[in-house]
């Protein structure tokens, strides 16, 4: 009952730290988009971290929306904050604070797992 317990309070308290930082991360992707149109850089960082922004949102809303669903509900956790994980490291470009998101999203990734295979 304990891991449960714990594991929910986990799906929560990422969930809303996802959904927040999501909007932090669009407004600093439209931010490094701007500047590298004006340094006409042709660096993409501004378009990944608005795709991993809106990856991190619906991971987080999910996460919230499941704590307490047993299953598979872990699965499709799993599968976008892994996905954006990798996408955001993967193609992070100029500006480095994509890897940070990204290791987030692997972090997410990492508890979904283990509350899935805590609930078997």
């Amino acid at each position: 009952m304990g891991k449960n317990v714990s594991l929910s309070v986990w799906k929560l308290v990422s969930g809303i730290i996802s959904v927040v930082m999501s909007a932090f991360i669009v407004y600093q992707s439209r931010l490094a988009s701007l500047l590298a149109t004006i340094q006409n850089t042709g660096d993409k960082s501004g378009s990944v971290g608005m795709i991993v922004a809106i990856l991190i949102l619906a991971g987080g809303i999910i996460s919230i929306v499941t704590r307490y669903k047993g299953g598979g509900a872990n699965v499709p956790i799993i599968l976008i904050f892994a996905f954006a994980g990798a996408y955001a490291i993967t193609n992070h470009g100029e500006f480095l604070d994509l890897i940070v998101w990204g290791a987030w999203c692997f972090v997410c990734a990492i508890m979904a797992i283990i509350s899935l295979v805590a609930e078997k």
